[in-house]
């Protein structure tokens, strides 16, 4: 195998200490015997890593040693660390999202400290167009598009993925010519339900299928995608310097941007008031720009996440913790459910319309507290919503009289979690329109008469920069 552009990747490491992720499969296999054969040319010092999830019993153990097996007898340093995914879920996290994260934060601690150290990664060319059509189905702009790269910095760790230039079958070659040909293989890796494997083998075989020289264009497109890329955020560096060091930014300096470089740039400087990488959505970015073209001088309040807010006040915006907050401040954004979805805390609302005739197919598909169906005509474009407020009464559907919000949560019994990301949303004066996971109103019913309908969801998920930055390891 050609060495040169796994070289290229690794050449400003020379003299560094590389902990590269080791699972036992053929990409990772590949990835530590070529590390070791470079490690005297480039004076690297190589460490195995190995994570035992402790999902798949006895094979999962039996990886295990195997990668330490064969790093010793290869006179390879070799760590193995175990983690106990399915007890350490957070609520509504899926197991894929826990182990990520997991993993994430045990890199984190192991090159603590550490200034010449990195994290080597077996993603090869293939996975960069996997990662591609699931963040195309995301909705991400051209970063996130591209968010798979040779090196990349999260959370302080500085990732590298020296293969990410090579194709599959090159790395499955290499291993052979090597008289490697027992790597482990996990049988997850066949399940079509999760994403990254459907489009491994459901979709990018039909693409191919139907055009032969569709892995080198989309390859072609990444590179391509990148360059924009890189051109926007070095644009958003720019202009970034300007509020550098400040918690506050004029707000004329927001509405100068363009939307491009503001959703950038409001990543930036987030994180540098917080001491961390933050990742705002689109949702917090499209509310945030939405919010600095319309402000009128009345002070207004952008949830970021649990700890902080953005405070748009006089001719400034400022990051605040949420601690700043008077204990009678609540949250209220107006909503254009027809535009995009909206993150509120911890969860995200989204709305969808249907003909009402698919109301019943909503009802059985969806039939849980967290969806509720409105009839679109009634509907006001734009919805508020809010945290619950003291003295809060709903008049729930079927009923005539309002009952206190209060009593309608504790009947349901819902966890700490679940209470303290509760939205309220709210028509225009102010009435309880539907609390996700508790109950809704008689405003706004589907009839025989309606002709559309509203779906309105609510899902609870982790902080956004968790799942961002994970979706990369």
């Amino acid at each position: 195998m050609d060495f040169t552009p796994a070289k290229k990747i690794l050449a400003p490491f020379k003299g560094y200490k590389v902990y590269a992720g080791f699972s036992g499969g053929a990409d990772s296999t590949a990835l530590l015997l070529a590390l070791h054969t470079l490690a005297a040319e480039l004076s690297l010092k190589l460490q195995a890593v190995h994570f035992e999830h402790g999902l798949r019993g006895q094979d999962s153990l039996d990886d295990a040693a195997w990668c330490e097996d064969f790093c010793k007898s290869r006179k390879i340093p070799f760590t193995g660390i175990t983690l106990d995914v399915l007890s350490g879920r957070h609520p509504g996290e899926n197991i894929e999202a826990a182990a990520r994260r997991m993993r994430i934060q045990q890199w984190i601690e192991m090159l603590a400290g550490q200034e010449k150290a990195v994290v080597a990664l077996g993603h090869h060319a293939g996975d960069r167009i996997e990662n591609m059509f699931i963040r195309l189905c995301r909705g991400s702009n051209i970063s996130g598009l591209t968010a798979m790269r040779t090196r990349g910095i999260i959370h302080g760790v500085t990732l590298i993925r020296p293969l990410l230039h090579y194709h599959k079958d090159e790395l499955t070659t290499y291993l052979w010519e090597n008289d490697i040909c027992d790597w482990r293989t996990d049988k997850s890796n066949f399940d079509s339900t999760i994403a990254r494997n459907f489009f491994r083998h459901e979709i990018i075989p039909l693409i191919k299928n139907q055009f032969p020289h569709a892995e080198k264009g989309l390859l072609q497109a990444a590179e391509t995608i990148q360059l924009d890329a890189d051109f926007i955020e070095q644009a958003a560096m720019e202009s970034f310097k300007i509020i550098r060091g400040s918690a506050y930014a004029p707000v004329a300096f927001w509405t100068s941007l363009h939307p491009a470089v503001s959703h950038r740039v409001l990543r930036l400087w987030l994180s540098k008031n917080c001491g961390r990488d933050m990742i705002p959505d689109s949702c917090l970015g499209m509310r945030f720009n939405e919010a600095v073209r319309k402000f009128k001088g009345e002070t207004m309040l952008i949830p970021v996440n649990s700890e902080i807010a953005i405070r748009i006040s006089g001719s400034d915006c400022a990051v605040i913790s949420n601690s700043e907050l008077k204990p009678e401040t609540v949250f209220e954004i107006p909503w254009c459910w027809t535009e995009y979805p909206l993150d509120f805390k911890h969860g995200r609302l989204t709305a969808q319309t249907a003909a009402s005739g698919e109301k019943q197919k909503y009802h059985e598909e969806f039939g849980d507290l967290n969806t509720a169906v409105f009839d679109a005509a009634m509907l006001p474009d734009i919805l508020h919503v809010t945290e619950r407020r003291d003295g809060d009464r709903m008049t729930t559907f079927g009923t005539e009289s309002p009952v206190k919000l209060k009593k309608l949560i504790t009947d349901r019994k819902l966890s700490a979690i679940q209470k303290d990301n509760l939205p309220v949303i709210r028509i225009p004066d102010g009435n309880i329109l539907w609390v996700p996971g508790v109950r809704r109103s008689n405003f706004a019913t589907v009839t025989d008469r309606s002709t559309r309908i509203v779906i309105l969801r609510w899902e609870l998920f982790q902080e956004q920069e968790w799942e961002s930055a994970s979706a990369m390891l």
